[in-house]
Protein backbone atom coordinates (compact mmCIF):
# COMPACT_ATOMS: atom_id res chain seq x y z
CA UNK A 1 0.00 0.00 0.00
CA UNK A 2 3.01 2.45 0.50
CA UNK A 3 3.52 2.59 -3.21
CA UNK A 4 0.10 3.30 -3.81
CA UNK A 5 0.11 6.17 -1.86
CA UNK A 6 3.63 7.72 -2.92
CA UNK A 7 1.77 7.21 -6.22
CA UNK A 8 -1.37 8.96 -5.39
CA UNK A 9 0.68 12.03 -3.82
CA UNK A 10 2.84 12.22 -7.19
CA UNK A 11 -0.23 11.95 -9.74
CA UNK A 12 -1.94 14.52 -7.41
CA UNK A 13 0.60 16.95 -7.26
CA UNK A 14 1.25 16.74 -10.86
CA UNK A 15 -2.71 17.35 -10.97
CA UNK A 16 -3.18 14.12 -12.38
CA UNK A 17 -6.43 13.94 -10.50
CA UNK A 18 -8.10 10.93 -13.04
CA UNK A 19 -4.70 8.70 -12.33
CA UNK A 20 -4.70 9.75 -8.55
CA UNK A 21 -7.94 8.53 -7.88
CA UNK A 22 -7.42 5.04 -9.97
CA UNK A 23 -4.44 4.07 -8.06
CA UNK A 24 -6.26 4.09 -4.77
CA UNK A 25 -9.34 2.55 -6.36
CA UNK A 26 -7.85 -1.04 -6.47
CA UNK A 27 -6.63 -1.28 -2.48
CA UNK A 28 -9.96 0.13 -1.85
CA UNK A 29 -11.92 -2.21 -3.61
CA UNK A 30 -10.15 -5.12 -1.62
CA UNK A 31 -10.82 -3.51 1.97
CA UNK A 32 -13.95 -0.58 1.44
CA UNK A 33 -11.76 1.37 3.83
CA UNK A 34 -14.04 4.26 4.63
CA UNK A 35 -10.75 6.36 4.99
CA UNK A 36 -8.89 5.27 1.40
CA UNK A 37 -12.43 6.53 0.06
CA UNK A 38 -12.39 9.60 1.50
CA UNK A 39 -8.81 10.13 -0.47
CA UNK A 40 -10.15 9.06 -3.73
CA UNK A 41 -12.93 11.70 -3.36
CA UNK A 42 -10.31 14.39 -2.53
CA UNK A 43 -9.13 13.20 -6.40
CA UNK A 44 -12.61 12.96 -7.48
CA UNK A 45 -13.32 16.48 -6.19
CA UNK A 46 -10.57 17.40 -8.41
CA UNK A 47 -11.17 15.50 -11.42
CA UNK A 48 -14.73 17.15 -11.54
CA UNK A 49 -12.63 21.15 -11.28
CA UNK A 50 -11.16 20.04 -13.64
CA UNK A 51 -13.80 19.27 -15.72
CA UNK A 52 -15.51 22.51 -14.92
CA UNK A 53 -18.37 20.86 -12.86
CA UNK A 54 -18.10 23.42 -9.75
CA UNK A 55 -21.33 21.41 -8.53
CA UNK A 56 -20.19 18.25 -8.78
CA UNK A 57 -16.57 19.06 -6.66
CA UNK A 58 -18.83 20.80 -3.87
CA UNK A 59 -21.14 17.86 -3.88
CA UNK A 60 -17.89 15.27 -2.94
CA UNK A 61 -16.32 18.14 -0.97
CA UNK A 62 -19.54 18.00 1.40
CA UNK A 63 -19.19 14.52 1.35
CA UNK A 64 -16.08 14.10 2.98
CA UNK A 65 -17.09 16.81 5.27
CA UNK A 66 -19.74 14.15 6.68
CA UNK A 67 -17.62 11.45 7.40
CA UNK A 68 -18.10 10.82 10.54
CA UNK A 69 -14.05 9.68 11.71
CA UNK A 70 -12.54 13.06 9.92
CA UNK A 71 -10.98 13.96 13.04
CA UNK A 72 -7.71 15.16 11.24
CA UNK A 73 -8.37 19.09 11.95
CA UNK A 74 -6.10 20.10 8.97
CA UNK A 75 -7.61 17.86 6.35
CA UNK A 76 -11.12 19.34 7.28
CA UNK A 77 -9.94 22.98 7.24
CA UNK A 78 -8.47 22.29 3.72
CA UNK A 79 -11.56 20.74 2.45
CA UNK A 80 -14.11 23.77 4.45
CA UNK A 81 -11.47 26.71 2.19
CA UNK A 82 -12.26 24.58 -1.01
CA UNK A 83 -15.67 25.42 -0.29
CA UNK A 84 -15.39 28.41 0.50
CA UNK A 85 -14.06 29.04 -2.57
CA UNK A 86 -16.03 28.05 -4.61
CA UNK A 87 -19.06 29.73 -2.74
CA UNK A 88 -16.94 32.77 -3.54
CA UNK A 89 -16.98 31.79 -6.92
CA UNK A 90 -13.03 31.02 -7.01
CA UNK A 91 -11.03 28.26 -8.45
CA UNK A 92 -10.23 25.91 -5.71
CA UNK A 93 -6.09 25.80 -4.77
CA UNK A 94 -4.95 22.24 -5.66
CA UNK A 95 -3.56 20.34 -2.03
CA UNK A 96 -0.07 20.72 -1.69
CA UNK A 97 2.47 17.73 -0.43
CA UNK A 98 1.95 18.50 3.30
CA UNK A 99 -1.79 17.87 2.99
CA UNK A 100 -1.50 14.67 0.89
CA UNK A 101 0.99 13.54 3.61
CA UNK A 102 -1.55 14.53 6.45
CA UNK A 103 -4.38 12.72 4.55
CA UNK A 104 -2.13 9.81 3.94
CA UNK A 105 -1.40 9.52 7.80
CA UNK A 106 -5.32 10.25 8.54
CA UNK A 107 -6.07 7.53 6.31
CA UNK A 108 -3.72 5.04 7.91
CA UNK A 109 -4.19 5.89 11.20
CA UNK A 110 -5.60 2.66 13.06
CA UNK A 111 -9.10 2.99 13.24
Amino acid sequence: MHLAWDAFIQSMLCGQYFEAHEILEAPWRKTKDRRLQTAIWVAAAYVHLDRQNPSGARRILTRILAVEDLDDRDVRRFIQARLSELDQGLAPIPPNHALLAQLRRWAERDN
